[in-house]
């Protein structure tokens, strides 16, 4: 069903959009009330999703939070940039199309910013070619992904990147 709505989610945009990321809401709430597990004692590991559409970003964090990751969103490139300083993140996963900063020039930022550096940066995005983006892996990015991906596939490229959550 998560990964229906997100193909959507990627197809619809303006009103609709809105209309998605607040029935996402209630898809969230409704899962926590159904869901038996406790999750109180169990730490999470930090994933950053810089993206400009919120309901992308709340869809990843749907997609990966029973999983033991938590996602901390950013939608534009300089608050991205902050938040990574601030709260040293496992993992960022970043798309190219950002406002007033692109994707490409907010990882080159944080290559060159020692203290996040070290963090690895997947590109996940919709409108790249991968022609286009595939110079920049191995250098800025450990990987590109194509939108949509299923939440099998990004679990298992955030195990891949960051193992289990903690």
């Amino acid at each position: 069903m998560l990964n229906i709505v997100y193909f959507l989610s990627l197809k619809i945009g303006g009103i609709l959009s809105t209309f998605f990321h607040l029935f996402l809401r209630v898809v969230c709430y409704i899962e926590s009330i159904y869901d038996a597990t406790d999750t109180t004692d169990t730490m999470t590991t930090n994933i950053l999703y810089i993206e400009d559409d919120a309901t992308q970003i709340e869809l990843v964090r749907m997609f990966v939070a029973k999983e033991g990751f938590a996602i901390l969103g950013a939608q534009d490139g300089m608050t991205g940039i902050q938040i990574a300083l601030a709260q040293q993140p496992a993992l960022i996963l970043m798309d190219i199309n950002l406002p007033s900063m692109n994707g490409v020039d907010v990882a080159y930022h944080m290559r060159n910013t020692p203290e996040i550096a070290h963090i690895p940066i997947i590109a996940l995005t919709s409108t790249m070619k991968g022609s286009v983006i595939e110079p920049y892996v191995g250098t800025l990015f450990e990987a590109y992904v194509q939108k949509p991906i299923t939440r099998a596939d990004l679990l298992a490229y955030l195990q891949h990147f960051v193992g289990q959550p903690e």
